[in-house]
């Protein structure tokens, strides 16, 4: 693992920059750290990160850096400050990317810049007002993410996780190890610091009375439950869909990128943040979002065995995400007044599925989850990650 001292790197200076020129900046950074000559680009935007879709001439050089190079397209992240301040969290991360490729995932490879690092560091802003960035180039992934559902995708997604739960499970990284994620489901002083946001007492109560009981729920009797490296953020935002008109096709035709929050924990959260993270899309098209949960379980639970305290599990890792979501949003809502109705009126969605799960018991849960009249023939061949 390289060295995550920044004392290793080459601060790049371009504070001279005219800020509103992107395309300038870009063909700096783009020529500078990668040897690389900018034809176009567009912005992806971003939460914090800022990202572009860049394309660049011919160069012979880009083979020797890149894994993996789609039609001379990349994608150029440019860190927010604060991650930027952790080398060795990037750092592992690209390495978590090196292991999954290998293992078939179809993902975004890393470009080693002209030091042979995997990101580099450059110095924004104006003189007096200046920050240190972490840059970071990656394959572009071809393809188009989903926004129409059906069961039947969500019973293919649920197979889609529990595979790359088995990939992803046995990653080994010295960083992860320690590393204290600050929405892990295991936090949950950092639940208990942000109920004062929520300014309504009566919602604020049934919160403070879920976060109370869930170390308990959670923890309580974790015997045979597997940890292991997860994704942290599986949604249909960060599944690109090779051929979007047939997403039946074997996995390695779906793309799966945004690493953003993975860390080591327990194995069954990912199951609950992408059953949280699917839910609204359930919604949307007017599906039963019991039905839709209960079709991504089943199809998980044709590669991975699940057990009562597995699906307990489960059930309050979904609680504890919720809170998560919730509790960020009011956050924000606080801190950003002029949007604070809108931020507010997005929660609604977490809210009502929150209170569905306060309101019913876990067997009534386990009851759905556990059914076996989901009609599951079509998928049975289709061919797994290695």
């Amino acid at each position: 693992m390289m060295s995550s001292d920044k004392s290793d790197y080459v601060i790049y200076d371009v504070t001279n920059t005219d800020s509103q020129q992107e395309k300038n900046m870009l063909e700096t950074i783009l020529s500078v750290s990668y040897d690389l000559c900018l034809t176009s680009y567009r912005s992806l935007g971003g939460y914090g990160d800022v990202s572009y879709h860049v394309t660049v001439a011919d160069n012979e050089r880009v083979g020797l850096r890149a894994k993996l190079v789609s039609d001379k397209n990349y994608v150029l992240r440019i860190f927010n400050a604060q991650d930027s301040t952790n080398l060795q969290w990037m750092e592992a991360t690209n390495d978590l990317l090196d292991h999954v490729i290998r293992k078939g995932v179809f993902t975004q490879s890393t470009v080693m810049n002209r030091q042979n690092k995997s990101v580099s560091v450059w110095r924004f802003g104006s003189q007096g007002k200046e920050e240190v960035r972490v840059v970071c180039l990656r394959a572009f992934l071809p393809g188009e993410s989903l926004s129409d559902v059906t069961l039947a995708l969500y019973y293919k997604l649920g197979v889609f996780v529990a595979d790359l739960t088995r990939i992803m499970e046995n990653f080994q990284h010295p960083f992860f190890e320690t590393f204290d994620f600050t929405w892990s489901v295991d936090n949950n002083q950092h639940r208990k610091d942000l109920l004062h946001f929520v300014k309504d007492q009566k919602w604020r109560q049934i919160l403070e009375e879920i976060v109370e009981h869930l170390p308990n729920e959670l923890f309580g009797d974790t015997t045979g439950l597997k940890t292991g490296q997860i994704h942290g953020d599986i949604s249909l935002n960060n599944i690109i869909f090779q051929n979007p008109g047939d997403w039946s096709n074997d996995f390695s035709q779906w793309g799966l990128i945004d690493f953003h929050d993975t860390h080591k924990t327990f194995c069954l959260y990912e199951l609950s943040l992408t059953a949280v993270s699917l839910a609204p899309y359930a919604a949307k098209e007017k599906l039963s979002i019991s039905d839709a949960i209960s079709h991504l379980v089943t199809g998980y639970r044709s590669l991975i065995p699940l057990g009562r305290k597995d699906l307990e599990f489960v059930i309050s890792g979904m609680k504890a995400r919720l809170c998560n979501l919730i509790l960020n949003g009011h956050r924000k809502a606080q801190l950003d007044p002029e949007n604070k109705e809108n931020i507010i009126n997005s929660l609604n969605p977490a809210w009502n599925m929150l209170i569905e799960i306060y309101r019913r018991t876990k067997q009534e849960f386990i009851d759905t989850f556990m059914t076996e009249d989901i009609e599951k023939n079509q998928w049975s061949q289709i061919p797994q990650l290695n």
